[in-house]
């Protein structure tokens, strides 16, 4: 069930972002490795698709929005299972999975196009 508007999704995309950015520091794994390395790319790949896509909150717009989603599936997957993909499970696995599971969660509820978003409700007029 898509519930979340698009404009909702890309609010929740760029703050996503930037935790996974932070994420080693703000967690305590900081050292070069896949542990560390996953999150920040991943991040910054979340990042660049926001910037790039076509809907409320892109500036390039050259990304359609259901590939957008599409991508944002794969990646959160992608970062969800990186600590058994990379075996550095025994360390950190936790914001990993969270994080993960936040973008693919967001991925499957948001509306795909704007005529699927409720109109914005004007204040009324005193």
């Amino acid at each position: 069930m898509r519930i979340l508007p698009r404009s909702f999704q890309g609010c929740v995309e760029y703050v996503l972002a930037a935790l996974l950015i932070a994420s080693p520091w703000l967690f305590g794994f900081a050292q070069l490795s896949p542990k560390a390395l996953v999150p920040v790319l991943a991040g910054l790949v979340t990042a660049l698709q926001c910037v790039s896509t076509d809907f409320e909150l892109g500036i390039f717009r050259v990304l359609t929005f259901p590939r957008h989603l599409a991508l944002d599936l794969g990646c959160g997957a992608f970062v969800a299972m990186s600590p058994w993909f990379f075996d550095f499970a025994e360390s950190v696995w936790l914001p990993h999975l969270v994080l993960g599971l936040v973008q693919v969660a967001a991925a499957m509820t948001t509306r795909r196009y704007p005529a699927e978003d409720p109109p914005l409700r004007r204040a009324p007029a005193l």
